[in-house]
């Protein structure tokens, strides 16, 4: 052995002393290569992101509660029109981009995002550089701690101001499709609604011309009855008078006047009223109503339309109602319900008339009820026509579909129903038989108070 400073250290040991620090050597070398790897396998997946990030057609954002954010990418720009350094050097918050009117929409959603299963969607409006509007819909997700605490947000942004300009298009299409089907229908009614004033107006008429006549026979009897009065004041007996009275009130036929006039006038009085029924409820299904849903009376909707239809199904067959007077009022915009109500019924007598032929000898029924059921209030319309084959049953709502021949209908009507129907929350379904009948059931719900104000806020939940 030898001194060492100052230690005894053998060969041995010396040796043990070496393999140690080889072995430390060479584990902090191993060490650095994990590091060296880590970090490189870091900046793949940084570099990875970032291409990630680039090649998403929208804007990815991390961000806090208050509206900063902690990385947010350059498509930004192209979004907002300002620079990206604002936001991330927080110079600009996000709410300073959302429109003003949509602001307490976004919070009230995130609040809500918070107390359920922390992801939100929502769509709103912001506001560009150049003060143009432009439609954004935001997803995302809330990073909480143990604790329930915001971490940080995580989402993106679409634009969606093309969408939104092609379904303000397509709405604004639908609203003319409708009105232009509207107009059809009532076309199409136009010459049986005619006819419906015309028969009350012609009794009438007649009814008019036989009271001018019958006055006309009357006052011959009341002055030969006058001039009667006279001669008796005089104390007189005039047996020519009276012979000449009594051959007038042959002639004209007194006892039958007496019978038949009150009937002509209360026919007539009839005749009247159901002109002015007519027109009351043709007023009624043609008023154009509001863009808002208000609480509308659907039993009485029902009972104009079928006035107003009356020529298209009376002569094929009997129209029996089963309507539930309780029914509170359903929020609608009752010219659309108008609308489906005619389509609908309008279809019943048409199947029915393919059943029973031009001449039928026996007329079909077209059976309406309503009725509250939970939360919806329930049109059901059934007829006894030839029913639907079920694999046509699928295709009955689309557009232009039709198993009418030509110049029979367009094909919109249940589409045009269809649609009214979904854009009020409501469903409306089928079930049919062929040989037997077809039953359509409409489903409105009752909840929809606050109508199209409620609908817009419902975009940012």
């Amino acid at each position: 052995g030898f001194l060492f400073l100052g230690v005894s250290v053998s060969s041995i040991g010396i040796l043990r002393l070496n393999r140690n620090i080889q072995k430390a050597h060479e584990k902090l070398q191993a060490e650095v290569e994990v590091r060296k790897k880590t970090e490189k396998r870091l900046r793949e997946s940084k570099d990875k992101f970032e291409l990630l990030v680039k090649s998403l057609p929208s804007p990815v954002y991390k961000g806090q509660v208050d509206w900063t954010v902690d990385f947010l990418d350059e498509k930004v720009e192209k979004l907002t029109g300002y620079p990206l350094l604002d936001f991330i050097t927080r110079r600009r918050r996000w709410c300073d981009v959302v429109h003003p009117e949509d602001i307490e929409l976004v919070k009230k959603n995130f609040i809500q995002a918070l107390k359920t299963n922390k992801s939100y969607f929502r769509t709103y409006r912001i506001k560009t550089s150049e003060g143009e509007i432009r439609w954004v819909e935001d997803r995302g997700q809330i990073i909480c701690d143990n604790n329930d605490e915001v971490i940080h947000i995580i989402g993106v942004f679409n634009d969606i101001t093309e969408q939104k300009l092609a379904d303000e298009e397509k709405r604004a299409m639908e609203a003319q499709l409708y009105q232009s089907e509207k107009l059809a229908s009532v076309g199409q009614l136009s010459a049986g609604i005619a006819h419906e004033i015309n028969t009350p107006t012609q009794f009438v008429g007649d009814n008019v011309l036989f009271l001018r006549e019958s006055f006309e026979d009357i006052a011959r009897v009341i002055d030969t009855y006058t001039k009667l009065l006279e001669v008796n004041k005089e104390k007189e007996t005039n047996t020519e008078i009276t012979k000449k009275l009594d051959e007038i009130i042959e002639e004209v036929d007194l006892e039958y006047l007496m019978e038949e006039i009150p009937k002509a006038i209360e026919q007539s009085l009839e005749g009247v009223e159901r002109i002015a029924t007519i027109v009351r409820s043709m007023k009624k299904f043609a008023h154009p109503g509001t863009e808002e849903m208000v609480p509308s009376d659907i039993n009485e909707a029902i009972k104009n339309t079928i006035i107003v239809c009356r020529n298209e199904w009376k002569y094929v067959s009997e129209v029996i109602t089963d309507l539930d007077e309780s029914l509170p009022p359903v929020p609608c915009k009752i010219a659309e319900i108008n609308q489906v109500i005619l389509n609908m019924v309008v279809n019943a007598a048409h199947a029915i008339e393919e059943v029973l032929g031009e001449n039928p000898q026996k007329k079909g029924t077209i059976t309406i009820k309503t009725r509250k059921n939970d939360k919806y209030a329930e049109i059901i319309i059934s007829d006894t026509g030839k029913g639907i084959p079920e694999d046509l049953r699928s295709k009955i709502f689309d557009p232009f579909f039709t198993t009418k021949d030509v110049g029979k209908g367009t094909g919109m009507g249940l589409n045009l129903a269809h649609n009214i129907i979904s854009e009020h929350g409501g469903t409306i379904n089928v079930e049919s038989e062929v040989g037997a009948g077809t039953t359509f059931t409409i489903r409105l719900p009752l909840d929809n108070v606050q109508g199209s104000k409620e609908s817009k806020e419902e975009m940012f939940y």
